[in-house]
C-alpha cells in the first residue's frame, strides 16, 4: 500500500516538474538565464514567509519555521550551486541540501496551492457576496501559500528536465487508458448473413 502511494506520489512529482519545465523552456527560449527566476521564487517565499510571521505569528507557528529553514537551504543553493552541475563535491553547500529541497517540493506545492486557494476564495467571498467572516484569515492563507509555492517553485526549476516535454503527460496516459478500456468494452460488430431472393432468378432461367 505504501509502495503503491509511493509510486503515486513520485508520477505526480514528476508531471509538476513537466509543468515547471514547460515554464523554464519558456524563459531560456528569451535568452534569460533561469537561476534569476528561481532567484526571485526563492526572495518572494522567503518574503511572504518573514511577512507572515509578523502578521499572523500564531496561524505561521511551527510550520513558518519549518519553512524557513527549507527557504535557506534554497536560498543557499541558489547562492552557491551552479544550475547545471551537481553540488556533491562543493564542501560549502552539502548534497543533503539538494536531497531535503527536493523531497519536500511536492509536498510543499500541495500546501501552497491549498493555503492560496482558500485564501482566495475568502477574498472572493468577500468581494462578491460582500461576507467578511472568512476575511481576516484569507490574506494570511494566500501568502502562506505563496511561500510555500514560491519555495517549491524555485527547486521544481532548478531541476527542470526538458525530456519530459518529449513525452506523453500522465493525464495524456490515462485519457489513452481509458479510452482504450472503453473501446475494449463495447461490443464488435457481428456480421449478419444475407438472406439472397433466388426466385426471381429461376423465373429468368426457365
Amino acid at each position: 500500500m505504501l509502495k503503491h502511494l509511493a509510486n503515486i506520489g513520485k508520477r505526480i512529482d514528476r508531471e509538476v516538474l513537466r509543468e515547471y519545465s514547460k515554464i523554464a523552456k519558456r524563459w531560456e527560449d528569451k535568452g534569460r538565464n533561469i537561476k534569476t527566476l528561481t532567484i526571485i521564487s526563492n526572495l518572494g517565499g522567503i518574503g511572504f514567509d518573514i511577512y507572515i510571521a509578523y502578521i499572523a505569528p500564531t496561524i505561521a507557528g511551527n510550520a513558518n519555521i519549518i519553512l524557513g529553514y527549507l527557504l535557506g537551504m534554497d536560498f543557499g543553493r541558489n547562492s552557491l550551486e551552479k544550475i547545471d552541475q551537481p553540488i556533491t563535491d562543493t564542501i560549502v553547500c552539502p548534497n543533503i541540501y539538494k536531497e531535503i529541497t527536493n523531497l519536500s517540493r511536492l509536498p510543499c506545492f500541495a500546501l501552497g496551492a491549498g493555503y492560496s486557494l482558500d485564501g482566495l476564495f475568502g477574498l472572493y467571498n468577500y468581494f462578491v457576496n460582500n461576507d467578511n467572516s472568512m476575511l481576516n484569515g484569507s490574506m494570511p492563507s494566500l501568502l502562506q501559500g505563496l511561500s510555500y509555492l514560491g519555495f517549491s517553485s524555485s527547486v521544481y526549476l532548478k531541476a527542470r528536465d526538458p525530456k519530459l516535454l518529449d513525452k506523453k503527460s500522465l493525464w495524456d496516459q490515462v485519457y489513452d487508458g481509458v479510452a482504450d478500456k472503453v473501446k475494449s468494452l463495447m461490443p464488435s460488430p457481428v456480421p449478419q448473413p444475407v438472406s439472397i431472393r433466388t426466385s426471381y432468378l429461376e423465373d429468368r432461367v426457365e
